[in-house]
């Protein structure tokens, strides 16, 4: 007998504030790279074009350095620390000149200019939309550059280490599903072994004829 597949709708994230929007995506880059710190800046506004800076470290012996000196903060920056600025827009759609214009406002002329950039939406970027992004990436002399559509977050969402995104964010557990489909299978055999012992063995032809 055929059964039927349940698959997963697109992600909703049309349904999330605006600042949760943020949150998920600042969540999902926790493990992206090795931070001192990840903040949230764009939570009151002045934000100076950007929703979150972080610190990646480079230098190990540094950061032993800092952990053991009692004086030091954690999250305080050290020299050879990169700087990443990461913005969040919650649009449907975005254009290769609006594209371009969010890059000139995250960065301005002047402002101290990061060594990596995410940018993150939750639509489907076309190809002109992402050659733009890189040229204003490549004008700017960023180092590292992302661009998240809907389809990259949804992609890192269905990775078993960010299962507890998706299910605080939209009520989705992958594992929980695993776990269900395991159990169901299991019942399913072990109803099918009942009924070969109570119905009959099976015999070189196949099934024992009950009817």
């Amino acid at each position: 007998m055929n059964r039927t597949t349940r698959t997963l709708n697109p992600l909703p994230f049309q349904d999330l504030e605006p600042h949760r929007f943020e949150d998920l995506v600042r969540q999902i880059i926790y493990d992206f790279r090795n931070w001192r710190s990840l903040e949230p800046t764009g939570r009151l506004g002045s934000d100076d074009g950007y929703d979150a800076r972080g610190l990646e470290i480079t230098n190990e012996q540094d950061e032993i350095e800092a952990d053991e000196a009692d004086d030091e903060k954690d999250d305080a920056p050290i020299a050879d620390d990169r700087l990443w600025q990461i913005q969040c827009k919650r649009e449907k759609t975005i254009t290769p000149a609006k594209i371009g214009a969010y890059a000139d406002e995250m960065l301005k002329d002047g402002s101290p200019q990061p060594y990596g950039v995410i940018f993150a939406a939750p639509c489907d970027f076309s190809k002109k939309a992402r050659d733009a992004f890189a040229r204003k990436m490549q004008e700017k002399k960023i180092q590292e550059f992302y661009l998240w559509g809907k389809a990259d977050l949804e992609d890192m969402l269905m990775q078993p280490k960010n299962d507890h995104l998706l299910y605080a964010y939209f009520g989705i557990s992958l594992v929980i599903r695993r776990r269900t489909l395991k159990s169901q299978i299991r019942g399913i055999l072990a109803t099918k072994r009942k009924t070969v012992k109570h119905l009959g063995a099976v015999d070189r032809d196949g099934y024992v004829s009950i009817l």
